[in-house]
């Protein structure tokens, strides 16, 4: 079978039988949630500013449950507890402590991107010399806020400078992409590239009210992105990031195989990211269970064959639960 790792933010349960080590990966390096989701000693941009983990007494994750009833709420508790970055590399843990191997807390959210690196590396090396094939994801903690990155990116953004300040989303944009080509440098070296099928996407789009350090709508600003909810916030809380409309859920989705994949083609195929599974299934010979349904349908001749029909519709909640449809 396949080797499997998942290298970055997991935000789908930290305790058995939710961590990834119980989910089928033979590895997980990263972070349990969102790196706005606790506290770290040099918290990075973000708007409003957010503080540095308290230093009497310093707060471990254990602890967090039991702060949680010192406090107001437990958004009050995360952000006071230092963010754990998980490095554990026993699979299929028989009891639970698959999810004790802390090797950093708080996280240097300095360094976490070269850490990615450094383990994308060694698992694909590794893989290679066992000689088996490999599932590598990547659920990258950029582009969201807070934002810090190594000081070789520091003003390397060709972006304006936003509201007087450097370009602090374009310098961490920087350090994506450099990520993102040392995967791609690797599989090159290894001369493994033509035998691999990347997929680069994202979650939603912008979140606005974070004065563009989590993205920027462009263009796309129509009333509905405006408009209040009962909750307080804009169309989509303030942002374009919880809409169905340009900007939101619409999301780039490239997938690079060369020899399988003819390169610059678009589609406009409606897909979604629940398409993932029945696809790369398919493409690994695997049958899915047929006593379940499954929302995804195989996308394969889509992205081998041109094809245009990819889902004739897709509902999506927004954070009321109200429905929208594409």
């Amino acid at each position: 079978g396949y080797a499997t790792a998942i290298h970055g933010k997991w935000h789908l349960g930290h305790q058995p039988p939710f961590h990834p080590s119980y989910r089928g990966f033979d590895e997980y390096v990263g972070i349990p949630y969102s790196i706005d989701m606790g506290c770290t000693d040099n918290p990075g941009f973000n708007y409003p500013p957010v503080k540095a983990c308290p230093k009497d007494p310093p707060l471990f994750f254990e602890q967090k449950h039991e702060h949680a009833d010192d406090v107001k709420n437990v958004i009050e508790a995360d952000l006071t507890v230092g963010i754990p970055l998980y490095q554990c590399l026993t699979p299929h843990c028989p009891d639970d402590n698959c999810n004790k191997e802390i090797i950093e807390q708080p996280v240097n959210l300095s360094t976490l991107t070269q850490s990615y690196i450094d383990n994308d590396r060694r698992f694909i090396q590794r893989s290679i010399e066992a000689n088996k094939p490999f599932f590598l994801y990547l659920p990258l903690s950029h582009m969201h806020v807070p934002h810090d990155y190594a000081q070789q990116f520091k003003n390397t953004s060709i972006l304006p400078s936003i509201y007087g300040v450097p370009n602090i989303y374009g310098d961490t944009l920087r350090e994506l992409d450099y990520h993102v080509n040392q995967t791609y440098q690797l599989l090159q070296n290894l001369g493994i590239l033509n035998q691999t099928l990347l997929i680069f996407t994202s979650d939603n789009g912008p979140w606005s009210s974070k004065c563009d350090l989590a993205g920027n709508q462009g263009p796309f600003t129509g009333i509905w992105q405006q408009l209040p909810l009962s909750s307080g916030g804009g169309g989509g809380g303030g942002t374009a990031k919880f809409t169905t409309w340009e900007a939101g859920h619409r999301i780039p989705f490239i997938a690079h195989w060369p020899g399988m994949i003819k390169g610059g083609t678009i589609s406009n195929a409606i897909g979604s990211h629940l398409d993932l599974m029945p696809t790369i299934a398919n493409l690994a010979g695997f049958t899915l269970p047929l006593n379940r349904s499954f929302d995804g349908i195989d996308l394969s001749s889509v992205l081998f064959d041109a094809s245009k029909q990819g889902h004739d519709y897709l509902f999506h909640p927004d954070m009321l639960g109200h429905l929208s449809a594409v």
